[in-house]
């Protein structure tokens, strides 16, 4: 008697042995959950598009991350950057490669939050055409004046302006810019008439504060050492609290401009096809750099501060951000040069 299970109905048997062709479909299923091509990622090296100029914020965290990715994986993660047309460029060449993981975007808040606003007939959408990974960075903006301003703080700053409506500058580093974005903020706010002046660059944006052909600028704490020179006078930060290295200067809530945040963030992104599988596991890999350690402290050494946030985290800083600044983009009438 044969020792093989089965079920009689009447003179006809149903073997309980599922047909070969099933076995064989289940093995396949359950093998693509291994997929190779994850498994083995990166199987070469990786681009790293940056949009932005060499030596900047953006580059310099880029860098650093791309190292840090490199010593993990174990394969070189090539930074590649594009900072042509306002970082629009670079990012559209992120959008039109291959979703395979072996190209990704480290971004400001520029390209993927104000691009669209900023010019008409944008050849992507940054909401729909990229995936976000995790927000890795951010740093505050500060207000500097001039030393020759006879101003000390905020309140005095706003009184002095007030009395002279549409008579000063406020230099940025270019349209739509967070510098930019963060100076239109404080006119709407401290309720006063200012003229716009793009530089090309922080350096430029600054060295026209310093010697006093522009009143005023937002920049990162990077330029506190200008502050310590006594080249520079910094009023408020647009921090929660107040900075470690910088502790006499207050954040805006204290220098009476409650709710005034501008922060440049710093993140990661890949093509929107990317699979969940490939964009979870260069998540968790990123998310291991950015622990205490070597790529951390290099980045926190900088003056930024570490988020690391979750995939979904970074997508609803994207959307709060975009509606936030599209608003103040349309009502300022700013356009990309």
């Amino acid at each position: 008697m044969s020792s093989r299970m089965s079920i009689s109905f009447g003179n006809e048997h149903a073997n309980l042995r599922p047909p070969l062709g099933l076995v064989l479909a289940g093995i396949v299923a359950v093998l693509g959950l291994y997929s190779p091509a994850h498994a083995q990622f990166p199987s070469r090296p990786v681009r790293m598009i940056i949009p932005a100029v060499a030596g900047g914020p953006t580059d310099i965290v880029g860098r650093v991350v791309a190292q840090g990715l490199s010593t993990l994986w174990g394969q070189p993660v090539i930074v590649d950057n594009r900072p042509s047309a306002g970082g629009i460029v670079g990012t559209e060449a992120a959008v039109k490669s291959a979703p395979d993981g072996h190209t990704l975007l480290m971004s400001s808040a520029v390209p993927i939050v104000m691009s669209k606003s900023l010019i008409p007939g944008l050849p992507f959408d940054p909401l729909k055409d990229l995936a976000p990974i995790s927000q890795i960075a951010s740093v505050p903006q500060i207000l500097y004046v001039s030393p020759a301003l006879p101003v000390r703080d905020a309140a005095e700053l706003i009184a002095y302006v007030k009395q002279r409506p549409g008579q000063l500058n406020f230099s940025s580093v270019g349209p739509g810019t967070m510098p930019h974005l963060a100076g239109e903020l404080f006119k709407r706010q401290a309720g006063l008439e200012m003229v716009h002046v793009p530089y090309k660059g922080a350096p430029a944006a600054g060295a026209a504060v310093m010697s006093g052909d522009v009143a005023l600028y937002f920049d990162t704490p990077a330029a506190l050492t200008h502050v310590r020179a006594g080249k520079l006078r910094a009023l408020l930060v647009t921090a929660p609290r107040r900075l470690g290295g910088a502790p006499d200067v207050p954040t805006a809530q204290e220098a009476g401009l409650p709710g005034f945040s501008a922060d440049s963030w710093y993140g990661l992104l890949a093509p929107a096809q990317t699979t969940r599988e490939l964009r979870d596991r260069i998540h968790a890999d990123l998310i291991k750099i950015l622990a205490p350690g070597d790529t951390r402290s290099r980045i926190t050494n900088m003056g930024f501060e570490i988020v690391a946030s979750s995939r979904g985290g970074f997508a609803d800083t994207i959307a709060n951000e975009s509606a936030r600044w599209s608003a103040l983009i349309k009502s300022v009438g700013i356009r990309a040069d």
